[in-house]
């Protein structure tokens, strides 16, 4: 609960909690993808989330953060989500969830 309410109150974006309390929030209030920050400033803050989740065991990718902005990008081939449900973008049709 204490994650959703600080993407709440920062309008979008990502942060790790751990015990109970915020190790580290990620704002990116522009879609939830996007940041107002200058570049080299959300760099920082971006190195820091990657930090933060590694704290927490996601160890096994270079760059986690782009796995998770890029989750539910349709645009991106291959399957993603959307509001209409999983996507083949690269055919651009829908995937049933449930066997025929």
């Amino acid at each position: 609960m204490l994650a959703a309410q600080e993407i709440k109150r920062v309008a979008g974006g990502m942060v790790a909690v751990e015990d109970g309390k915020i190790l580290h929030t990620l704002a990116l209030p522009i879609g939830g993808l996007l940041s107002y920050k200058p570049a080299e400033t959300l760099a920082v803050d971006a190195n820091q989330m990657k930090e933060a989740n590694r704290r927490l065991g996601l160890k096994m990718l270079e760059n986690p953060l782009l796995r998770i902005v890029t989750l539910a990008l349709p645009v991106i081939p291959n399957v993603k989500m959307s509001d209409l449900g999983l996507v083949n973008v690269n055919n651009k049709t829908l995937i049933s969830l449930f066997a025929d």
